[in-house]
């Protein structure tokens, strides 16, 4: 059984997808202290051919809270400056008509907490990308908060009874090969490979949010690129 744990990101990068498509079960990790300038309510997209931030405000964010104990704004119609900042940027993309109500769907869902409105973004990209990966979030089962780092993934995977644990290649110095071998747990490490494709820029902009990419390309391209990454071992 393939294990990722990763916190939630507003509408994320590809490798982040990758990452969901390696794996039997994603890990939602909700439960940890929020980052502030993080991409937990942000990414970035392409408009007029610069990268532009969409983003979701914040009331009251500190790092002293836990991810799913933040709240976003009640203050501002985010969701409508967002629905705006789609269609200024890929109206006239080669998809924006099929795709465009997938995100309208996201961005009005009606949740319960910030965590909850993450995940959903996560569930519902998922069954657009056809990918069958179960989605769990920490904040939801595991009670093992008095762990850290490493310690604490280890127990989650061992809780899921989860023989590989795939992790972004740039976290390779965060974990121990030789603790993680001795739970019985082979550790991996996604490294996507660069998939440039068509966009409205002079120079191809790697990095961008998922939408660039549903937006600029048909599904079946989308899934060819899921599948561009390799697994490597590594860790310290």
């Amino acid at each position: 059984m393939k294990l990722a744990i990763m916190q939630p990101y507003f509408l994320p990068y590809l490798g982040y997808w990758q990452l969901i498509a390696a794996v039997d079960k994603f890990v939602v990790y909700d439960d940890v202290n929020f980052i502030k300038n993080g991409w937990i309510n942000r990414n970035r997209i392409l408009c007029n051919g610069n990268v532009s931030y969409l983003t979701i405000p914040l009331y009251q964010a500190s790092p002293n809270k836990l991810i799913y104990q933040v709240e976003f704004s009640s203050q501002v119609d985010w969701r409508k400056k967002i629905s705006k900042s789609l269609q200024a940027a890929y109206g006239r993309a080669p998809e924006y008509k099929n795709v465009s109500s997938l995100f309208e769907a996201i961005l009005y869902y009606e949740y319960a907490d910030i965590s909850d409105f993450l995940v959903n973004q996560i569930t519902v990209l998922c069954d657009f990308m056809k990918l069958n990966t179960r989605i769990q979030n920490t904040s939801k089962v595991y009670q093992n908060h008095h762990l850290r780092g490493q310690e604490r993934v280890i127990d989650i995977c061992r809780a899921e009874a989860a023989d590989t644990y795939i992790n972004p290649f740039g976290g390779r110095e965060l974990y121990n090969s030789d603790e993680f071998s001795c739970a019985g747990i082979d550790l991996k490490f996604l490294s996507s490979i660069p998939t440039p494709y068509q966009q409205k820029a002079s120079e191809f902009v790697p990095g961008l949010s998922i939408v660039d990419i549903l937006m600029n390309n048909k599904p079946e391209q989308v899934r060819d690129m899921l599948r561009n990454y390799q697994l490597v071992p590594g860790g310290i």
